[in-house]
């Protein structure tokens, strides 16, 4: 029996993957950029400034890079990224959603670190201040963390999924008193936007690139006695994995997920990685 006057019962309500309010996190050179640049659906806010990782990028992003190697707006005029346009952008994106005009349906913003720095004057100009460190440290940090978290929660109210990118680091943590040392992967943002970002995202998603030596079988032409042979010779190579590592001991302490049946690990198919990741999740929701 439910109270169909207040509100829901006996459905079930799950988000598509381009909806979620997720994050994708990995070291550098692991694959997250080519994740989301797979997906048509996507428009990523290029924070990082980067160029492109794949020959033809699926998603649409924003700022571009001319060939000089300098960040352009739409049209090709050069751009000075600040976080102020970055609010314009999310101010065109809400637009286009309340006008019901074609859109993206899910916002990436790569990476968490280089948004942090410009969020740091334009806190402080918020502030009174010339610079960020001029400023109340607990209430600069404080408006500058839901900065982050108001662009994600302001897209999502106007039907956007939000994905952020994040940097994982290798600590090295002493355990016992004789010296040993462990290695754990964590995520290089800082203590407080930890504490803030985490329990608000419905999926952390670790992307891992592993090199692993395979033996293969290649057929090679020999000389024997005078005459070329054909035979089957076992060669060692070094094959490239990438994969959502959902299942993977590494990552234990950061991955969450949000599915009906548990995520397995997800190898990612070099010309669609996105496709392989959303073709994992709804099977991972079917009833």
């Amino acid at each position: 029996m439910g109270f169909n006057k207040l509100g829901f019962s006996g459905q079930r309500m799950s988000y598509p993957l381009n909806s979620l309010f997720g994050m994708v996190v990995g070291e550098q050179n692991t694959g997250k950029s080519y994740l989301f640049q797979s997906n048509p659906d996507a428009f990523i806010l290029n924070l990082d400034l980067s160029s492109t990782v794949v020959p033809e990028c699926r998603a649409t992003i924003w700022p571009g890079v001319n060939e000089e190697g300098m960040p352009v707006d739409v049209g090709g005029v050069p751009l000075i990224l600040t976080w102020q346009k970055v609010l314009d952008k999310k101010k065109q994106l809400i637009a286009l959603a309340k006008a019901n005009e074609p859109r993206p349906k899910c916002i990436v913003l790569d990476t968490i670190t280089p948004a942090v720095r410009l969020l740091k004057p334009y806190v402080a100009e918020k502030m009174g201040r010339q610079s960020f460190e001029q400023a109340h440290g607990p209430a600069a940090y404080d408006k500058l963390f839901d900065e982050v978290l108001s662009i994600a929660f302001d897209l999502r109210q106007h039907g956007y999924g939000v994905w952020f990118v994040a940097h994982l680091s290798r600590e090295y943590l002493q355990v016992g008193e004789e010296g040993a040392k462990k290695e754990e992967l964590t995520l290089n943002l800082s203590a407080g936007m930890v504490r803030r970002l985490t329990p608000a995202v419905e999926m952390i998603a670790p992307v891992c690139c592993d090199r692993k030596i395979r033996t293969e079988n290649e057929t090679k032409t020999i000389k024997s006695g005078g005459k070329e042979i054909q035979r089957s010779i076992p060669v060692e190579k070094v094959v490239i994995e990438r994969m959502l590592a959902f299942n993977d001991p590494r990552f234990s302490r950061i991955i969450r997920t949000r599915t009906a049946k548990r995520l397995l690990n997800v190898p990612l198919d070099s010309d669609n990685p996105w496709g392989s990741f959303e073709a994992a999740f709804n099977e991972a929701n079917k009833e």
